[in-house]
């Protein structure tokens, strides 16, 4: 077979997309394919959206309106245009999890974000909404699944999809069925007309979420939902806190049925929210290698990856499953796991970078392993696989948490995965883990081991701060 015909057509995994080497589909439905890339130079993942046929005038609305918007809480595009005659977005990609995932862990253990916390995402997405407004643009579509938490614990909004040019808007006819309908203001059911209101509403309804894990009118119905959303008042939750208190007053002023009545800018609801916003933890400096950030202690250990009864395992693997290092590759050979294309039958898709697959190993001794992506072709992502890892090793009860830092092989140094584990660490740290109490990095040699106390070392409270901060 000649080398024309061995190359993959253009947007399967494996072929050349605008000079991005396609890794996988993330995902595919009715308006196009979204694809998982990487910058083969860069070494850094992209999100690729090829638009299928049609009948909108302008397949680009999303790609421009966003470009118009600079602000570090809004997902950045890069790149749009044809290629050949299919329409395509190029998307950064947020190292992290959605805000929708976030609430569901917290769900699924019975409690609420801290409040402190979810104010200063909160915050973080009204000053990414006013960039967006001051941009002549409305989002339409505020919600938890469209914001990003990064593993430095900065969140952004995304997906432009339903984003609409202000001035335009005025004269389209366009149906207001579209939109998500927990978050959709009044206003949005009935043909009303659409402003920067609009997405303050939805910002309100998104904020109650986020505090409470549900949306703010929960019916059977979907015209029980409409009905709520145009006549139903706001009936904040009982509050624990003053700070609770106050934060669902601001809500209750976002979700008023007129939009006169709603906050004039979006840059008003983040100064009232980070009022009450909590900063980020500090970290303390116990002994040469190890810290403490709030109730979580951060430690380095040499010697081999050894769990103990209940303990987690957080193992770095490529998309096939195979370990990244030695030490990973002998604790897989020994766990007593059936192999992971029997526990993926069931899946829809290949895994992606970001993928965690749990597993309970019985070998020597029950213990959890986790098995996450965090590299793919070029592209790293390990912020997001150690939140999974942590977020996933909270939900099943596990005191301490062991990582064997990512390998080696020069696309990702030392300094910079010490520093995306630690932010990543004191994210987790902030939204109060119920069980998880040590982490441990466990270094293969006395070498590794120097060489990583000194990178953590290197970030000091104060260099930290101004990571985190983006300063």
């Amino acid at each position: 077979m000649d080398e024309a015909q061995s190359e993959p057509a253009p947007g399967l995994p494996g072929s050349s997309f605008r000079g991005l080497r396609v890794e996988t589909v993330l995902a595919e439905g009715g308006m196009g394919v979204t694809l998982l890339a990487s910058h083969p130079v860069l070494k850094v993942p992209f999100v690729v959206k090829l638009v299928k046929q049609t009948t909108a005038t302008d397949v680009f609305r999303e790609a421009h309106l966003a470009a118009r918007v600079i602000s570090r809480h809004v997902v950045p595009i890069v790149d749009a245009g044809l290629e050949g005659t299919v329409p395509f977005m190029i998307h950064g990609f947020v190292d992290g999890i959605d805000l929708m995932e976030l609430v569901e862990v917290c769900r699924q253990q019975g409690r609420h974000l801290p409040t402190g916390i979810a104010c200063a995402i909160i915050a973080g997405i009204a000053s990414g909404l006013h960039a967006v407004h001051q941009a002549g643009v409305i989002h339409r579509d505020v919600k938890p699944g469209n914001i990003y938490l990064r593993g430095d614990g900065s969140a952004a909004l995304g997906d432009f999809g339903l984003a609409v040019d202000r001035a335009a808007f005025a004269h389209s006819d366009e149906s207001a069925d579209w939109g998500t309908p927990n978050y959709k203001p009044p206003e949005q059911w009935t043909d009303g007309e659409i402003t920067r209101q609009s997405d303050i509403y939805a910002l309100g309804a998104t904020a109650h979420a986020v505090l409470t894990g549900r949306p703010p009118f929960v019916t059977d119905s979907l015209d029980g939902l409409r009905d709520a959303h145009l006549s139903r008042p706001y009936g904040a939750p009982a509050a624990q806190s003053p700070r609770e208190a106050y934060a669902f007053w601001v809500i209750a002023r976002m979700l008023a049925k007129a939009p006169v009545e709603r906050y004039d800018s979006a840059q008003t609801v983040a100064e009232l929210f980070r009022f009450i916003a909590t900063t980020a933890l500090p970290l303390q400096w116990l002994s040469a290698d190890v810290c403490r950030i709030g109730d979580l202690v951060i430690a380095l250990r040499c010697g081999a990856l050894a769990p103990q009864p209940g303990e987690a395992v957080v193992l770095p693997v490529a998309p096939d499953f195979s370990a990244r290092s030695e030490a990973g590759a002998a604790l897989t050979a020994t766990a007593g796991l059936p192999p992971p294309d029997a526990t993926l039958a069931a899946t829809r898709r290949p895994p992606v970078l970001g993928d965690v697959l749990w597993q309970q190993a019985e070998h020597p001794h029950p213990y959890w392993l986790a098995q996450s992506v965090v590299v793919q072709g070029n592209a790293f992502c390990i912020q997001r696989g150690v939140l999974r890892g942590l977020f996933g090793a909270d939900l099943r009860g596990a005191a301490l948490v062991s990582f064997p830092p990512p390998d080696r092989d020069g696309a990702l140094p030392e300094e910079r995965a010490a520093q995306l584990m630690l932010e990543a660490f004191r994210s987790f740290a902030a939204f109060a883990p119920v069980h998880v109490r040590r982490i441990e990095i466990v270094l293969p040699t006395t070498r590794d081991h120097a060489l990583w106390s000194a990178h953590l070392r290197y970030f000091t409270p104060d260099v930290l701060e101004h990571s985190l901060n983006g300063t």
